[in-house]
């Protein structure tokens, strides 16, 4: 019984051993590690795909929006130098009238020529000084247009 029972136990053995995994399960296995690997890798090219196109297309709406500023500030600028053109045609024109008020003119008081010399000079004063305030604003609306054009530099 004892030499039956070794031989069943050595059968078994042996079948146990011999029953491992065939070269198709061996082919299936490596497949399905090759195709693990693949989905894997094609995640990591969509992934990288994408985020170069989300950032092409940020650098595109960022391009576009300085672009905006360069022309508003630019428009804006076109109106701040007709403002100043008109102002110093207003400069000119009350500096005439200035030269106008200082002669003398039959039926004026000394002291109504003091009084119009003194507003006339108050509001060549007030346009000087808007003047320089619109000046001012040009070179503001410059620089900022030049640094603009730096930024569009930046996402191109």
């Amino acid at each position: 019984m004892r030499i039956i029972s070794t031989v069943i136990s050595t059968i078994g053995l042996i079948t146990f051993i011999s029953c491992g995994q065939s070269a198709e399960e061996k082919a299936a296995r490596e497949k399905a590690v090759a195709d693990s690997i693949a989905v894997v890798q094609k995640m990591k090219i969509d992934s990288v795909a994408k985020a170069t196109e989300e950032a092409t297309k940020h650098k595109i709406e960022m391009k576009l929006a300085i672009q905006d500023s360069i022309k508003n500030t630019t428009a804006d600028m076109e109106i701040v130098k007709m403002q100043l053109a008109n102002a110093k045609g207003d400069l000119e024109a009350a500096s005439d009238q200035m030269g106008t008020i200082k002669q003398w003119q039959f039926g004026r008081s000394q002291d109504e020529r003091e009084v119009q010399i003194k507003n006339q000079t108050m509001l060549i004063d007030n346009l000087e000084n808007n003047i320089k305030d619109l000046q001012t604003s040009i070179l503001t609306a410059e620089e900022k247009i030049k640094n603009f054009e730096a930024d569009v530099k930046k996402y191109e």
